[in-house]
């Protein structure tokens, strides 16, 4: 007896149609789920910008509370000022205090301006009229911790000569040019000693 034959295998399922072929009956594919969009937080209001008077501040205090002049050269300290207060238009350094007789002079710079200590009385002084520093800010902007009230600072350069064999305390002032005397200025005091 003959075997039955076995049917053809089934052709595979055609692509489902696309473009002008398309079904206009189908039901519409779901859209890709997309992230939703975080909505960031607004930035802070600009700080207010403090007004009048000039204020100096030191900014960074790793200056050495001794201060030595080598043998016949110079002493190169340097203070990282600021300014809290209204726009800078000018600086002024003194020196005085029972160490200042030994120091024969020196000279300033900041930010590209220069200037020389010169006696005056029982002081030296030294000034940069050119020396800009913006306006500080009027507050802290409420933030934890404080914001600096400084809006940036300058390296002030100081170099000093001094006779040999010498020492004594000096304090060094750092103030406005156009403010009344001693206001808004900085003093520190350091102990000078002459090789």
């Amino acid at each position: 007896m003959p075997r039955p034959k076995k049917s053809a295998a089934a052709p595979p399922p055609l692509p489902p149609p696309d473009g002008d072929d398309a079904d206009p009956d189908a039901a519409p594919k779901p859209a890709a789920a997309t992230a939703p969009k975080l909505k960031l937080p607004a930035p802070p209001p600009p700080r207010a910008r403090a007004q009048g008077q000039s204020v100096i501040t030191l900014v960074k205090t790793a200056v050495p509370s001794q201060w030595v002049v080598p043998p016949d050269g110079e002493l190169v300290v340097t203070f990282e000022i600021g300014n809290t207060g209204g726009k800078l238009d000018g600086l002024y350094v003194e020196i005085g205090g029972p160490g200042a007789g030994a120091i024969t002079g020196g000279t300033l710079a900041c930010d590209g301006t220069s200037g020389v200590l010169e006696q005056k009385g029982a002081t030296l002084r030294g000034e940069l009229p050119k020396l800009a520093i913006e306006a500080g800010f009027a507050d802290d902007g409420g933030q934890k911790p404080p914001l600096p009230l400084h809006a940036s600072s300058r390296p002030l350069e100081i170099r000093l000569r001094a006779r040999s064999k010498s020492a004594g305390l000096v304090t060094v002032r750092i103030g406005p040019l156009k403010a009344p005397p001693g206001r808004g200025s900085v003093v520190q005091g350091r102990q000078l000693t002459a090789e």
